[in-house]
């Protein structure tokens, strides 16, 4: 998953804060493999979470980074 993380984001993952590669890496296993959780709720559920703990500017990371995952997702099935 890290590969993939620094793939869409651009930046190696040890770049991140500790709390951010946490965040990361649990909404792009909750997006690629959780069938269960609708991948809106993935995403907000993230973005929110990095608000509290980190702040805005994490979170506008979080949103572009979780999104770009699904934007491929969707166009390479």
């Amino acid at each position: 998953m890290d590969h993939i993380l620094e793939y869409v984001s651009g930046k190696k993952i040890n770049q991140f804060q500790p709390n951010l590669r946490s965040i990361l890496r649990i909404g792009c296993y909750e997006l690629l493999f959780d069938d269960y959780i609708p991948d809106f709720a993935t995403v907000h559920s993230s973005v929110d979470l990095t608000k509290e703990l980190i702040n805005k500017k994490a979170a506008s990371l979080t949103n572009a980074v979780l999104r770009k995952i699904l934007r491929q997702c969707e166009s390479d099935p």
